[in-house]
């Protein structure tokens, strides 16, 4: 692989990350705020939806990368994310 094509991966690969973390953060204030709310069934299908859809996937990224998959990493970097974001605002609505 080119040295060109590792820096543009390395460079998704913290984009993403950073995007999975400061989304999870914003993520997880939401649910503890209603985690004690009547609807406790939505919270606890947002926790496994985090866990599948997210956690698996941004873990997936990392290891895609480490073995120089980089368009693999670079779309399980973006699904992990996306997730959240979905998930965001699914609860603007």
């Amino acid at each position: 692989m080119s040295l060109a094509k590792h820096a543009q991966a390395r460079r998704m690969l913290m984009f993403n990350s950073t995007a999975f973390v400061i989304g999870s953060l914003v993520l997880f204030g939401s649910l503890g705020f209603s985690a004690f709310s009547v609807n406790r069934t939505w919270t606890i299908i947002q926790f496994i939806g985090y866990g599948l859809f997210a956690v698996l996937p941004f873990l997936g990224a990392w290891w895609a990368f480490k073995q120089m998959d980089y368009g693999s990493s670079i779309r399980r970097g973006i699904f992990s994310w996306f997730y959240i974001l979905v998930v965001m605002v699914l609860k603007m609505l």
